[in-house]
């Protein structure tokens, strides 16, 4: 385990460079893994609760932070009677949420990256070894469900020899230890093994500077108004403060710990609910007391214009969360090139679906895609008489899955309708340079229009396809014609047609 000295961006940009005031911080530590390995269980283990059970489709469907106190010894510098606090985050381990748990890599400071024992390595797992790797950031491998009989520990090992990581006991220098987040097996060690590494670490910070830290995530809730979740990595936050990302800002007039009681301060390292932003910060922005230069957005105007004359689907993305709005639009996005057609985003933000997005949805005839996102009594009783697509589901695969039937359906072409049929008795011209060529036939079932579409069958095999330019009985042009009809035809068609073929008529 040797000393990191290559933090990342984020956190260099953030770092105090007076170093007269500086203690010892708490590290922040991200969980990681794939889908349904154990990282929530991990959490919830740890903290005695049951978050867990509580996200919908088995899968945590945001970035939580939470602070923990655990034994240290010896104790650290910050410690009260031989304690240390961690802060710990959980990131989603669905394949839509990459863009979190890349941030949840920049945050961190420690990366615990979890293996179910008798699974191995996944897809997911990879692409987090990445992130960590990326961030440069020290971390341990737990091998969850260690308990169960059927746990390959070494075939896990192996696989990750493969990629070039070689834990402890294979010689290399990444800590790897066995848990289980069911029986609680290993858990101490790991916990442990946390403090040893932060104190390897020196993470520093100070107290006295001002605030500077990261947004984890973003919401509107009615009775509060917006709120943001952010990590402190540097000074004080408190009460009264001004502070600024690069899209929003608030006077602190409410501040909240991670269990939601009102708190006057909050120091580096733990996670802060800031309520009562002018507008939802987004999720990875930096924030801090310095008031930066702001960017005008118009993404609405940019994508009409993008979309010049291509086919084009208006949207309105909606989420409960800032972080789950960049997950929804990762995996919407992508199904329109799936179809051919090109996506409009009218407007995007995190709260509940308002009046002011239903009045955009009719204006641009936009559908909703709504992800976790309430809809109030007003807005209800609002869209009750009115045409309004909206799509909702608490579960952001099952809005995916819904979204691509409705589009699939909606470009589905009519189906055509058989008016008329003629047989071919003559050719007489050849096709031109145009591809225009006069035949002659009978008219024996249905009728015939001027500009219709004709299905050109030989043998009852489709041979090519034609457009009726027009019509002639004897010398007499006409706009349609009844069957039990000799008429002449002027088409066009790059097929080459033959006597005793069948001309179909569609509409």
């Amino acid at each position: 385990m040797a000393k990191n000295n290559n933090k990342n961006l984020a956190r260099q940009n953030l770092a105090s460079q007076n170093s007269s005031g500086q203690v010892e911080r708490p590290p922040v530590v991200v969980i990681m893994g794939h889908v349904d390995h154990g990282k929530t269980s991990l959490l919830d283990y740890i903290r005695k609760t049951k978050v867990a059970s509580r996200e919908a489709g088995g899968i945590t469907q945001h970035v939580s932070a939470y602070e923990i106190t655990v034994n240290s010894n010896p104790a650290s510098l910050e410690s009260i009677k031989g304690q240390r606090k961690i802060t710990f985050i959980d990131t989603p381990g669905h394949e839509a949420f990459t863009k979190i748990r890349e941030r949840g890599t920049r945050v961190a400071d420690i990366a615990v990256l979890v293996i179910a024992s008798e699974e191995g390595l996944k897809p997911q797992t990879k692409e987090v070894l990445n992130f960590i790797k990326e961030a440069k950031i020290p971390y341990i491998i737990a091998l969850n469900k260690s308990d169960l009989p059927q746990a390959n520990q070494d075939k896990v090992k192996q696989q990750l020899a493969e990629l070039e990581i070689y834990v402890e006991d294979w010689g290399g220098k990444i800590p790897c230890l066995n848990i289980s987040a069911k029986t609680g097996a290993g858990i101490n060690e790991l916990l442990e093994m946390i403090v040893l590494m932060a104190e390897m670490e020196e993470l520093k910070a100070d107290p006295s500077s001002e605030p500077e830290g990261i947004i984890i995530e973003s919401s509107l809730d009615p009775q509060k108004g917006i709120f943001a979740t952010g990590i402190i990595l540097n000074g004080t936050l408190a009460l009264g403060q001004t502070i600024y990302t690069k899209t929003a800002e608030v006077k602190i007039k409410s501040l909240e710990n991670f269990s939601k009681e009102r708190v006057k301060s909050l120091s580096f390292s733990s996670p802060a609910i800031i309520i009562g932003w002018n507008q939802p910060p987004e999720a990875g922005e930096t924030f801090s007391t310095k008031k930066p230069e702001r960017e005008i957005k118009i993404e609405s105007e940019l994508n009409r214009k993008a979309a010049g004359k291509e086919k084009t689907f208006s949207l309105i993305l909606k989420a409960d969360a800032a972080g789950s709005v960049e997950a929804l639009e990762a995996v919407i996005l992508p199904i329109f090139k799936e179809v051919e057609l090109t996506p409009v985003v009218e407007d995007k933000s995190a709260g509940p679906i308002s009046l002011t997005d239903i009045k955009t949805a009719e204006n641009t005839n936009a559908a909703i895609i709504s992800f976790r996102s309430k809809i109030t009594n007003e807005v209800g009783n609002y869209i009750r008489d009115r045409k309004i697509k909206i799509f909702e589901s608490e579960i952001i695969y099952e809005l995916q899955e819904n979204l691509k039937k409705y589009l699939e359906e909606l470009i589905k072409p009519d189906e055509e309708k058989l008016t008329g049929k003629l047989e071919i008795l003559e050719i007489f011209s050849e096709k031109d340079k145009k591809n225009k060529q006069v035949v002659g036939g009978r008219l024996f079932e249905g009728k015939a229009r001027k500009g219709q579409r004709i299905n050109i069958k030989r043998t009852e095999e489709l041979v090519g396809q034609a457009k009726i330019l027009s019509i002639k009985k004897g010398k007499q042009e006409m706009e349609s014609s009844e069957a039990v009809n000799e008429i002449g035809l002027q088409i066009e068609t790059s097929a080459d047609i033959s006597k005793g073929d069948i001309f179909e008529f569609r509409v």
